[in-house]
């Protein structure tokens, strides 16, 4: 549902407010993003070596770092992705909380595209319970959470990631749809092992 709906705002289905013309960009970017990243994989069956993986997230980031009538926020963020792979798909589980008392739940899908050994590109999509406080009202509680993200996957597979973030209702609970994206660095803590981890080292004769 996530996904069809940020692909229905890329493409116009879903048509958006004139105070929204700044979010456009960003959620074709992120759609094309999502849609490219999980095609490849899925189309070249491309090896991934953490699927078995859980991984501990946390991070910095600032919201509202394209919206011009925005206040720019510090946000903190946690997620959760356990080592549970479906088709390619792993489920994901977080919340962040910024600067001026936002908080946020989420939940969701992720796609790993591998690119050689170091390189990651992550999508994720789901829905999210956002509760303003004194931050920004997005016209509804309930929003769409999805981003793309590239990682630096060390040796041990922890990961070092820029998190690009986009987060609206997509007019699917009124027409006051601000939107409102992120940029955010993360790390990512390994929990349990990969195959790649689990194999012995090569013992010379």
């Amino acid at each position: 549902m996530g996904f069809l709906s940020i692909l229905g705002l890329a493409t116009g289905t879903i048509a958006p407010s004139r105070q929204a013309y700044a979010q456009d960009t960003s959620v074709a970017q992120i759609a094309a993003g999502i849609g490219i990243t999980t095609l490849v994989g899925m189309l070249f069956s491309v090896p991934q070596p953490d699927k078995d993986t859980s991984y501990v997230i946390g991070g910095l980031g600032i919201m509202d770092v394209i919206d011009d009538d925005g206040i720019e926020t510090p946000e903190f963020r946690a997620e959760y992705r356990p080592g549970l792979t479906l088709y390619r798909f792993k489920p994901i589980v977080g919340g962040f909380v910024t600067g001026r008392g936002a908080l946020a739940l989420y939940t969701g899908i992720s796609h790993d595209l591998n690119i050689g050994k170091h390189l990651v590109l992550t999508a994720t999509s789901g829905p999210a319970l956002y509760i303003p406080n004194d931050g920004e009202y997005l016209g509804s509680n309930g929003v769409l959470h999805s981003s793309i993200e590239a990682s630096y996957r060390f040796d041990n597979t922890s990961r070092l990631s820029l998190t690009f973030h986009h987060m609206s209702h997509g007019e699917l609970f009124g027409e006051r749809n601000p939107g409102t994206e992120k940029l955010a660095i993360t790390y990512a803590i390994p929990i349990g092992g990969s195959k790649e981890q689990k194999k012995p080292p090569s013992q010379k004769p």
